[in-house]
């Protein structure tokens, strides 16, 4: 075999190398392995009693969510959202449960990018969603951009609040006073 073809030989295999090492660190990447440490993924199933609803069970595992009725899934968390826990409460005082989700995504912004904003980033940020049952269905009520915080848990109150513990221990309480989520000093 000739020189040349060995040094061929020897790129295409380093080529194919680097390609796969790129690949794979693409795909954990998309996956959210290089998410900070400190998330502690919750993994819970709630029973919903009988109410507005036809909502069963709630399902959070492997950071994805179900939404069960009638022992069928009608409703899963969108695919590329990560899960960190959730909630099955009365955020906005309506006497109707919403589910909320503090969950990590690519972008900011996704679907609602502000006209302003060229571009929407490319990096994991912490959100929190809030959808409500409609009819049949699981519907997006509110969907936070980046909260800019670092959420450790979060938790709904008995004054009926939602309280949000960041992991330097600071704690902040917000409602829902008009349209989403006030901080209430």
């Amino acid at each position: 075999m000739s020189t040349n073809k060995k040094i061929w030989q020897k790129v295409l295999i380093l080529t194919a190398a680097a390609a796969l090492a790129v690949a794979v660190g693409i795909f954990a990447w998309s996956k959210g392995v290089f998410l900070p440490q400190w998330i502690k993924w919750e993994e819970k199933t709630v029973k919903v009693e009988k109410g507005e609803t036809e909502v069963s069970e709630i399902r959070l595992y492997d950071r994805k969510l179900e939404v069960m009725s009638k022992e069928k899934t009608v409703w899963e968390s969108p695919e590329g959202i990560l899960v960190q826990d959730f909630l099955w409460c009365d955020m906005n005082h309506d006497r109707k449960d919403e589910l909320l989700l503090l969950c990590w995504r690519i972008g900011r912004y996704g679907d609602a990018r502000p006209f302003w904003v060229e571009k929407d980033e490319k990096k994991w940020s912490q959100h929190i969603y809030i959808y409500q049952w409609k009819k049949d269905r699981i519907a997006p009520l509110w969907m936070a951009s980046d909260i800019g915080m670092d959420v450790e848990k979060f938790e709904f109150d008995v004054e009926k609040r939602l309280k949000i513990t960041e992991t330097s221990g600071k704690v902040t309480y917000w409602d829902w006073l008009s349209w989403g989520l006030t901080l209430i000093e």
